[in-house]
């Protein structure tokens, strides 16, 4: 391959350290140091491709931190090339959308005019996605001091649909707001004596996962006295196993280990439930559904000064096989 040249001006040639041997006339144009070809190892055009490159110091790896930042290679129809004039261990990395990154170090010997330039032939693979699923958004609930708050809540919905949201599962001391959701996601929280908050978060998608957002909410304490709302005591959202919502499920709560007749839960139609009106206690929760096995399970019901810490549950109700 011919290698690339720029024409420099004296002064410049001068500057890079490559003046020619006495007595030897020498061109005052410049080398790159090393072309880079890029391909795929499955044959798929690359989008995103960029390439960076350093000169290492003697003794340096590509893992060293002491060495010298990186600079951009110049893109030069399908590859690249990289420094101009630059000798010795010269480290180069490939990056493109969707593959894994490569590092290459090229030794380039300086010769009497220029240096002698180096092709590397660079194969890039594709990234091997995992199965695990990513948190779209870990929001974290604090007040002032930073102390996790007792009784924080959160859900998250579509801002642009009518469908109600859906209750932000706990993860450690913070809350999971949707798994691998991308786009516009609308985040609601609220804690016993703090004032609710609301806001969009944006979550890009990458190549194999979500890029999960971190937010941590410093909740501003209420200074107002109980309001006259009617907190309901439990929310389920009923769903087969692949989330999708079955409004059409049959859901009833009663007191815990108590002979009484089961209550209803009213329904928004969209496969949410909405169990008591602000009444504390432990319960049995029981769903059911023509097709599906039954579900329940039993939550305890907190309240503070002003209303009930509403339980929000998740009822996947698993399909009936039928043998015969």
């Amino acid at each position: 391959m011919r290698p690339i040249t720029i024409v420099l001006t004296a002064s410049l040639f001068a500057a890079c350290g490559c003046l020619p041997a006495q007595g030897l006339l020498c061109d005052l144009s410049a080398t790159y140091s090393i072309n880079v070809d890029v391909r795929s190892a499955t044959g798929d055009e690359l989008q995103g491709t960029a390439a960076f490159f350093r000169v290492l110091e003697p003794g340096d790896d590509e893992d060293a931190q002491s060495t010298g930042s990186f600079e951009a290679c110049e893109q030069v129809a399908s590859g690249f090339a990289c420094g101009i004039e630059a000798a010795g261990r010269i480290q180069v990395v490939i990056e493109a959308d969707g593959h894994d990154e490569a590092s290459h170090i090229v030794e380039v010997v300086q010769g009497e005019c220029h240096v002698e330039p180096e092709r590397l032939d660079v194969v890039l693979e594709p990234l091997a996605c995992t199965t695990e699923e990513m948190p779209s958004v870990l929001l974290s609930l604090v007040d002032h001091q930073g102390q996790r708050i007792p009784g924080a809540f959160a859900e998250w919905g579509r801002p642009d649909t009518d469908s109600q949201g859906q209750p932000c599962e706990e993860l450690g001391a913070d809350l999971v707001c949707g798994w691998e959701q991308s786009g516009t996601l609308e985040i609601f929280a609220d804690a016993p004596g703090y004032r609710p908050w609301l806001q969009n978060i944006e979550v890009e998608a990458g190549v194999c996962h979500v890029q999960t957002r971190y937010v941590e909410v410093v909740l501003e304490e209420s200074d107002q006295p109980c309001t006259d709302e009617v907190r309901p005591s439990i929310v389920v959202v009923v769903t087969d196993r692949w989330n999708t919502p079955l409004p059409f499920a049959e859901t009833h709560f009663v007191a815990h280990m108590k002979p009484l007749e089961p209550q209803h839960c009213y329904s928004s139609n969209n496969g949410r439930f909405f169990c008591g009106e602000e009444e504390p206690g432990e319960f049995d929760v029981r769903v059911s559904a023509p097709g599906y096995l039954p579900w329940s399970t039993t939550v305890r019901v907190e309240s503070n000064e002003c209303h009930v810490e509403t339980q929000h549950l998740t009822a996947a109700l698993e399909e009936m096989i039928i043998d015969g």
